[in-house]
């Protein structure tokens, strides 16, 4: 039975842990001995319960960082893993070391996000961290090709070392139906309200101080919108804080983090996104496959526009107005047609689960 490590910053309801649940959870996991390690945070994190019902073994290390080298060093030398995947941004060259010193044949320093904002000294540091992943690291995997060159360089789909794992979604899990959505929007009194939605982390990375100037804009216009924010982080409060400066407290609700959100998506009108980098964000490509009309920054890859669906728009003040137009414009009558133009794009987990499962079978 091969022992893999999964390695992941938290398990709270990111991107990064909800593609690597994806696929675990669309993998035969039989021959499999899985360890899941994220940053503790002094409490049970969404994920965990999901983890480990696919019987993967959860672990949390600690938050101090020489404290948090020094127990996955121990870990990796311990429990002897066949397979080390790091989807950390930080610190993965100091894993991989740790798995190149006691022998671990498959190391994977996987990249989630392209093209980050960086200070001068951030660039020297990733600089460093890109070389060291380079020696350490067996194989190179990213969620595209754009998130694959701003970090590995050029993308060479000949190279064994190289691997593009998309950001795919379980198809049916988001295909949309209208009688789901006639429940949602009665449960949660929207029956007469244009709703839009974003499900992110609150973040600096998710600019929701940008979305909530956004939806002012549109509320001004639109006086039955509503907007709907999914997810938590350390910038919740303030960001609450800052609606209910802006006079938007009746208009704007927070859900926290949802283990429903395919059925929640069925209930709205509009998807918003203007995160300031991403590497192919997977909730991108959700809202696509149930029909949802979906406003990308311009930041984020063209990767992810897989269906008509899909627009890109500048942030910045001076765009705020156009953003709004372009909201309150979209519109989606056959919603149900766009999961298999997702599918047919490659982004169906049922497919690419496979490609990873026969990866992870066949590495020495």
């Amino acid at each position: 039975m091969k022992r893999i490590l999964e390695i992941l910053t938290y398990i709270d309801g990111g991107g990064a842990e909800m593609v690597v649940y994806n696929y675990l959870s669309h993998m035969n996991l039989s021959d499999f001995d899985i360890d899941i390690i994220a940053i503790d945070k002094d409490c049970k994190q969404t994920q965990e319960d999901a983890f480990k019902n696919l019987g993967c073994n959860v672990i949390y290390i600690p938050k101090s960082i020489p404290s948090r080298i020094d127990f996955v060093r121990r870990l990796i030398k311990k429990c002897r893993y066949d397979i080390i995947h790091a989807h950390c941004h930080f610190l993965s060259e100091f894993y991989l070391l740790f798995g190149k010193m006691y022998g671990v044949k498959t190391r994977i320093k996987h990249v989630h996000i392209a093209n980050p904002e960086m200070s001068s000294k951030q660039r020297i540091v990733n600089f460093i961290e890109v070389r060291l992943n380079k020696i350490f690291a067996t194989h190179y995997f990213a969620c595209g090709k754009v998130a694959y060159e701003s970090y590995w360089g050029k993308y060479d789909p000949n190279n064994p070392k190289s691997y593009i794992m998309n950001n795919a979604v379980d198809i049916d899990k988001f295909r949309f139906s209208t009688s789901i959505r006639n429940e949602v929007r009665q449960s949660f009194d929207w029956q007469n309200d244009k709703v839009y939605v974003d499900v992110a982390r609150f973040t600096s990375q998710k600019n929701h101080f940008y979305l909530i100037k956004i939806f002012k804009a549109i509320s001004q216009d639109q006086l039955n919108a509503r907007l709907v924010l999914i997810g938590m982080g350390e910038l919740i409060d303030k960001v609450k804080e800052y609606v209910h400066e802006q006079g938007l407290g009746s208009k704007v609700e927070f859900l926290g983090n949802r283990n429903d959100v395919p059925r929640i998506l069925n209930g709205c009108d509009c998807f918003l996104l203007p995160s300031l980098f991403e590497g192919l964000p997977v909730v991108g490509i959700e809202a696509q496959a149930n029909g949802l009309p979906i406003l990308f920054s311009d930041t984020i890859t063209r990767e992810c526009d897989i269906t008509d669906n899909a627009e890109y728009l500048p942030i910045n003040d001076v765009n705020i107005v156009d953003w709004a137009n372009h909201a309150t414009k979209a519109n989606c009558n056959n919603r149900e047609s766009y999961a298999e133009q997702v599918a047919e794009a490659g982004y169906s987990i049922d497919i690419e689960a496979k490609k990873l499962f026969n990866f992870y079978k066949s590495s020495k």
